[in-house]
């Protein structure tokens, strides 16, 4: 397993609590060419502009093995949120698919009511695995 995160607070957090060496790097400067047969991004990628989250996707299908699986959750909507000085992209089924064009094929996309982020509060989050395919 390789873990990052592009927040060096993170790494030193994650590091501390997991016992493994996390790297501070952010997916645009990762370079693991078809090392990966997955990519779990938890709580990450909403941090991502629009205009951005593509290029990351394209560098998820560099790192991942041929049919290598990505999974990722966003909050749920079309808008974007600002909370302590942080933007969040939400995404919907319709948002998120034209994303994964040329790039993967959608295993499963679902919602889910959660509290994952706040224990006082509910919230309704788009959750995706797609497969990553030489062929598309």
């Amino acid at each position: 397993m390789t873990a990052f995160n592009g927040s060096s607070e993170m790494v030193k957090l994650a590091t501390k609590k997991t016992g493994i060496d996390v790297l501070h790097s952010t997916f645009q400067d990762i370079d693991f060419k078809e090392s990966f047969d997955g990519v779990w991004a938890q709580a990450t990628l909403f941090h991502r502009s629009y205009n951005e989250t593509i290029n990351v996707y394209k560098k998820i299908y560099t790192v991942l093995k041929s049919e290598g699986i990505f999974y990722a959750f966003y909050g749920y909507g079309s808008d974007i949120m600002q909370t302590d000085g942080r933007d969040f992209y939400n995404m919907n089924k319709d948002t998120i698919k034209p994303y994964f064009n040329g790039l993967f094929k959608v295993v499963k996309i679902w919602t889910e009511k959660s509290k994952r982020f706040s224990p006082s509060k509910e919230a309704l989050w788009l959750n995706f695995i797609v497969k990553q395919s030489k062929t598309i």
